[in-house]
């Protein structure tokens, strides 16, 4: 039976997305800060104060999901001009310069973690139905909902929840193009929404630029008939011969 017709399954879809979003803004001090979120509330909050450095020196990586948690931080009216001080990769005069402010702010520095951790859970239950389309997906649901791996990133400041449910935010939409009809409306936006949030994710940590290359050679491989006559017709243009080797199996503009 299809997912959207199993009510069963429906309902338990919701039970596992409600205990999973609850576990997701709970417990949050069981993990507590280590130097990497220091750099990362810090290094987001240098974008928004007057520096003689480049900002993006505090925490080497594209600023993306920096800023994203240094305008949460920035949205509890604390005055954090003290980042302005803080040198690059160096953390002991952090709590001394920010301390206070950051502590005062914590919930607005913590808030983008719990977001992100929840759209990643949506994300990833909506894939997961997308591939198996029956009850069947249950299973990967529930797994992703406990995963202890993603509720300790759910939990703990960092980059790496934010750039992990922008990667596959991409990679579904990927997906949906991949299942379309060629060149039809909704393949178009698909991939479109795929090349965007998959943009994102390397705007926020460049390992995650392997990911639209990825999305390319995809699009490529279903346009690969299209993609040989192109091919063809360039060779044949600049009169190299080696264009009547190229087979294609029907001409398709």
């Amino acid at each position: 039976m299809e997912f959207k017709k199993d009510r069963l399954a429906i309902i338990f879809l919701i039970i596992l997305l409600v205990i999973g979003t609850y576990l997701r803004f709970t417990d949050y001090d069981a993990i507590g800060y280590s130097s990497d979120s220091l750099l990362t509330v810090v290094g987001g909050l240098a974008w928004f104060y007057p520096h003689s450095y480049f900002p993006g020196l505090i925490y080497i990586s594209p600023p993306l999901g920096n800023m994203i948690v240094g305008s949460s931080c920035m949205l509890s009216g604390e005055d954090f001009s003290g980042v302005s001080k803080v040198t690059p990769k160096f953390t002991p005069n952090i709590p001394i310069l920010v301390g206070d402010q950051v502590k005062n702010a914590e919930p607005y520095c913590k808030f983008p973690i719990y977001l992100f951790g929840t759209i990643l859970l949506i994300v990833l239950s909506l894939l997961a139905i997308s591939l198996l389309n029956d009850y069947t997906s249950l299973y990967p649901i529930a797994f992703f909902t406990f995963s202890s791996f993603l509720l300790y990133w759910g939990r703990f400041i960092s980059i790496n929840i934010i750039s992990f449910a922008f990667i596959f935010l991409g990679l579904f939409f990927l997906w949906r193009a991949y299942d379309h009809e060629k060149k039809s409306k909704k393949e178009n936006q698909y991939f479109l929404l795929s090349f965007l949030f998959l943009g994102f994710a390397g705007a926020i940590k460049l390992s995650s630029g392997i990911y639209p290359i990825f999305a390319f050679i995809l699009l490529l491989e279903k346009y690969k008939d299209e993609t040989k006559l192109i091919f063809k017709r360039l060779l044949k243009t600049i009169k190299l011969k080696i264009s009547e080797k190229i087979e294609v199996k029907e001409e398709v503009d």
